[in-house]
């Protein structure tokens, strides 16, 4: 969704319709949005981590 904003906003600033700073807040939500995604990723895997070490199964999990 993100990308599509940006990609939309992108094609408006490259044919005059926006302004260069529309264009660097879309970069910006984009970037944040992404950085949110690779968080909640590490969440993801903190908690796999944390839900094998409980269940005493965490050496196997990693292997």
């Amino acid at each position: 969704m993100f990308e599509e904003t940006f990609s939309r906003t992108q094609d408006r600033y490259y044919n005059g319709q926006t302004t260069a700073l529309d264009l660097r807040d879309t970069q910006i939500a984009l970037f944040n949005a992404k950085v949110q995604v690779n968080e909640i990723k590490l969440q993801l895997v903190n908690s796999r981590i944390r839900l094998e070490s409980l269940k005493g199964t965490l050496m196997s999990a990693i292997q």
